[in-house]
C-alpha cells in the first residue's frame, strides 16, 4: 500500500511531529510505501526515522521557526498547494496529520484522484473551539480584535474539510464525542497514537550513570514533556516546586519543551525563589529522552481537557507514575488512584501538591503506581496503532464509529 502522510511545517519537535515520523516509519517498517510529504522540514532527523521525506520548499538544514505566531501559521497556510503538487498521483492512501495538514484536503483531491483521504484528527484547533480565553492573553487588543472577526468563518471552513475527508481517525472515545459535537456524525475510527517500548529501555551502565547525573543528587525528580505555551500550565510545576521547597522537600523538576514562554517562566521561578531547582531543558535528543524519564519520580500532564499525550505512555514504559490535569483522553490514558492521579481541578494547587507529597513520600506506593502505568500502557504500542489503520483503510466499509 503506497501510503503519503502530509503536513505542514516540520520545524519544532513536539508531539504532533514526532508522531507524524514515528507513524510513517512504522508503516515503512511493516511493509508499505510510506512517505512523508511537508512544506519544510528543518529539524535534526531521529535516529529511528526510516519514511522517506520529500518538501516542497527543498530544505532540509536546521532552523528555526522566525516571526510572529499568526505569521507562521499564515505562512503555512500559504505553502500547502506547494505540498500538494509533490505527492505522488498512484497514492492509494493520503493521511493529513492534524488540523495543520486539513486544509491540504482539496488541493489532495484534485493531485491524487484514486487515493482516501484520511484526516488524522490529533484534536480539532480547540484555540478556536475551547481555547480561545486563554491563548487570547498572548495576543495584542487590535489583534485579538481581529482574530475574533476571523474566527467564525475559520470554523466554518475547518467544519467543511473534516466532513469532506474519507475516514476521520481520533485517539480515544472521549474525543471522539468532542469531535462529534464539533463536526457532526462522521465515519470516526479509534486508532491510538502509540509508541515503542523497546527505546525506553535502559542497555547499559552508562546509561544508568547518565540518569543519576540527571537527578542531580535530588531526592525527588520531577517531570514535564510540554511545549513553554499557556495551556500547558507549565507554571504550575514551578508552584509545586516552590511549596515542596518550603516544606523542606529536595526536589528539582525538568521540563522538555520549547515555546514562546520560556522567559516568562524563568522570571517566575526566580521570584518564586527556586530557579536552582527548575531545568527548563529546550530540546532534547530521542537517544536521550528515554533516560530523562527514568530519573523522573512522577510525571506531569496539566493540560486540562488534553486530548492525547504520548508522554504519559512513555512514562509508563519506563514504569513513572503520572498526575494529570482532568478531562478529555484521560480516562483512557489512566486509570485514577491506579497508575496515577487525575486531579479535580488543574487549578487547585494546594490539591497538586499534596497528591505529589504523597507520591514522593511513599516509595511502594510509586513503585506500585508506575508498574501498573507500564501494564496498562501496553495496549498503546505504534506497531498496533499502525496495524489498526491499515485494517482501517483496507476494509470495503472502514470501521463505523
Amino acid at each position: 500500500m503506497k501510503v503519503v502522510n502530509a503536513y505542514g511545517s516540520v520545524r519544532q519537535m513536539h508531539g504532533a511531529t514526532k508522531y507524524l515520523m514515528a507513524f510513517a516509519s512504522e508503516l515503512k517498517n511493516q511493509g508499505h510505501d510510506s512517505s512523508i510529504v511537508c512544506a519544510d522540514f528543518s529539524i535534526p532527523k531521529p535516529y529511528w526515522l526510516t519514511a522517506d521525506i520529500t518538501t516542497s520548499r527543498g530544505n532540509s538544514g536546521s532552523k528555526p521557526a522566525g516571526g510572529s505566531r499568526i505569521a507562521r501559521a499564515a505562512g503555512n497556510y500559504l505553502r500547502l498547494p506547494g505540498v500538494a503538487r509533490c505527492m505522488p498521483r498512484d497514492a492509494d492512501v493520503v493521511v493529513l496529520h492534524s488540523e495543520h495538514a486539513l486544509p491540504l484536503l482539496p488541493f489532495v483531491r484534485r493531485r491524487c484522484r484514486r487515493a482516501t483521504v484520511v484526516y488524522y484528527c490529533y484534536q480539532p484547533p480547540r484555540e478556536v473551539y475551547d481555547l480561545w480565553p486563554v491563548v487570547k492573553q498572548d495576543f495584542h487588543p487590535l489583534t485579538r480584535l481581529g482574530l475574533q472577526v476571523a474566527i467564525p468563518f475559520y470554523k466554518w471552513l475547518d467544519r467543511k474539510l473534516a466532513r469532506s475527508a474519507d475516514r476521520v481517525l481520533v485517539f480515544s472515545p472521549e474525543y471522539r464525542e468532542y469531535a462529534r459535537g464539533i463536526y457532526g456524525n462522521l465515519d470516526y475510527v479509534l486508532v491510538p497514537a502509540g509508541i515503542d517500548f523497546g527505546m525506553f529501555e535502559l542497555d547499559d551502565a552508562e546509561q544508568v550513570a547518565r540518569v543519576e547525573a540527571l537527578r542531580q543528587g535530588s531526592d525527588v525528580h520531577l517531570l514535564m514533556m510540554a511545549a513553554l505555551t499557556r495551556k500547558k500550565n507549565v507554571h504550575l510545576l514551578i508552584e509545586v516546586l516552590a511549596a515542596l521547597a518550603a516544606r523542606g522537600i529536595d526536589a528539582r523538576g525538568t521540563v522538555i519543551g520549547e515555546g514562546p514562554l520560556r522567559s516568562e517562566l524563568e522570571s517566575m521561578a526566580r521570584q518564586r525563589g527556586i530557579a536552582d531547582r527548575l531545568v527548563l531543558s529546550g530540546y532534547v535528543t530521542q537517544e536521550d529522552l528515554p533516560l530523562y524519564y527514568h530519573a523522573a519520580d512522577v510525571l506531569y500532564f496539566l493540560e486540562a481537557n488534553g486530548a492525547w499525550t504520548m508522554s504519559i505512555i512513555e512514562a509508563g514504559a519506563t514504569r513513572t507514575p503520572v498526575i494529570v490535569a482532568p478531562g478529555g483522553s484521560m480516562p483512557t490514558l489512566v486509570r485514577d488512584g491506579e497508575t496515577g492521579v487525575v486531579l479535580d481541578d488543574v487549578h487547585d494547587v494546594d490539591a497538586l501538591v499534596e497528591q505529589t507529597v504523597s507520591l514522593v513520600e511513599n516509595g511502594p506506593r510509586r513503585a506500585e503506581m508506575g508498574r501498573r502505568n507500564y501494564e496498562h500502557s501496553l495496549r498503546f504500542s505504534l506497531p498496533e496503532s499502525v496495524r489498526t489503520f491499515i485494517d482501517t483503510v483496507s476494509s470495503s466499509g472502514g470501521a463505523a464509529a
